[in-house]
């Protein structure tokens, strides 16, 4: 069922498997989004989710440690980017996990990726039409700032929309969605504090200083975002999926065991809350 309704998804890097396992829930109950936002992580399981590719975002995510060049500090150090470039949005989505394109191709919910702009500092939203040849606005939403290259789009450089907008709901409420399904990778009531990275962001981005304000504000964006959105799910306006109780997983965290388990909580999450969710959204069925 198809639902006048925005879905956004929040990043978080390996903690994204939760998102999976809330996916791979609605993939079972088919339970689909007018529009969709995802950001970093989020974008990514995006792709899994509007190929209807049930599994595949907690494989992508969980599967690929065994080569150097999907994470790590030797495809860094070869590249420039942790995580890497060719294995992520090349050799797995067309080669060892293939996504199914002919089923996004078809697929009726609109695939909003969110990056931020180096020069303005600010977040923009790509549409994603065609994954064959759009992969670049996921990779634009998932480069994770001081391990990641800048990606060139449109003439224009981007890196992580968890940057300037990392959980786009108003977004959502602004295209016109008073029906919002946020997922979210971080327990209640988490507040980021302020890093602490000395000279380095302005020293890496010295011909950005837009977007060095913007990433040295990330904690003040994040929990004002935070703040809304817990007032909106009290007043009945947002329903929220997100982690029952915190878990010692990294943000680049390779132990498949936790990383199953976080997934496995995500589903648990989602059967708990299926219910709820559909009486949520009734009445904002898209007619066949």
């Amino acid at each position: 069922m198809l639902y006048k309704a925005g879905l956004v998804l929040e990043g978080g890097g390996m903690k994204g498997v939760y998102t999976a396992g809330i996916i791979d829930y609605l993939i079972d109950e088919n339970i689909e989004f007018e529009t969709c936002y995802g950001v970093s992580a989020g974008a990514c399981h995006l792709c899994s989710y509007l190929a209807h590719m049930r599994d595949r975002g907690f494989s992508v995510f969980a599967d690929y440690w065994k080569y150097k060049e999907y994470g790590s500090w030797y495809s860094f150090f070869t590249t420039g980017n942790y995580f890497g470039v060719d294995m992520l949005y090349n050799r797995i989505p067309n080669e060892l996990y293939r996504l199914d394109y002919d089923t996004l191709d078809r697929s009726r919910m609109k695939f909003i990726a969110v990056a931020t702009n180096l020069k303005t500092g600010k977040a923009e939203y790509f549409t994603v039409k065609d994954l064959r040849t759009e992969m670049v606005y996921v990779r634009a939403s998932s480069s994770v700032p001081l391990i990641s290259r800048n990606v060139k789009v449109n003439g224009q450089y981007y890196l992580d929309g968890g940057c300037a907008d990392p959980i786009p709901v108003k977004k959502s409420m602004e295209d016109g969605y008073e029906k919002n399904v946020v997922v979210l990778t971080k327990v209640k009531g988490l507040r980021k504090k302020k890093y602490n990275y000395g000279p380095l962001p302005r020293l890496r981005y010295i011909t950005y200083p837009n977007f060095v304000k913007t990433f040295k504000n990330i904690h003040n964006t994040y929990n004002a975002e935070m703040d809304f959105i817990d007032k909106e799910e009290e007043e009945g306006r947002l329903f929220v999926f997100r982690p029952a109780r915190e878990m010692d997983i990294a943000l680049m965290e390779k132990d498949w065991h936790k990383l199953r388990a976080m997934y496995e909580m995500g589903y648990e999450d989602a059967v708990a809350n299926g219910e709820k969710l559909k009486a949520y959204l009734k009445g904002n069925e898209i007619e066949e």
